[in-house]
């Protein structure tokens, strides 16, 4: 079943039905490369192409189906010393909960600057959702 989406929930690797043109009768099919919800925006990666189609976010609908095989990462801004206030136990079980996507802690280099910013706790790549 194919539905209109909002921009907000739009997310890489869903495989969506696109209009090239506002209005056009004929749809494309594609894979959501990125999602500009400020602008709503859409890019996509055509089945037949190479390079990015821009699109409106109206101009799309999701297909009900996710990519098997764009990679995704996401990230999670963190407190640089997260690892030592949650102990190793418990970022085992972030891992363990992570299933099979795999999860690390990117902290800030000891040479950084004090306000250099959070760490990160990364999870991917791995596969869109099923």
């Amino acid at each position: 079943p194919s539905s209109k989406v909002r921009t907000q929930a739009l997310e890489r690797g869903m495989i969506v039905a696109y209009e090239e043109q506002l209005g056009a009768n004929d749809a494309s099919v594609g894979v959501v490369e990125s999602v500009f919800a400020a602008i709503n925006e859409v890019w996509i990666l055509p089945d037949d192409a190479e390079t990015t189609v821009r699109c409106s976010t109206s101009q799309v609908k999701f297909l009900g189906t996710w990519s098997k095989t764009l990679e995704i990462i996401n990230s999670i801004d963190v407190p640089a010393d997260l690892e030592a206030l949650m102990g190793p136990d418990q970022m085992d079980q972030v891992q363990d909960l992570a299933k099979n996507v795999p999860c690390h802690l990117e902290t800030v280099p000891p040479d950084a600057a004090p306000d250099a910013g959070p760490a990160q706790l990364i999870f991917g790549p791995a596969p869109a959702k099923d």
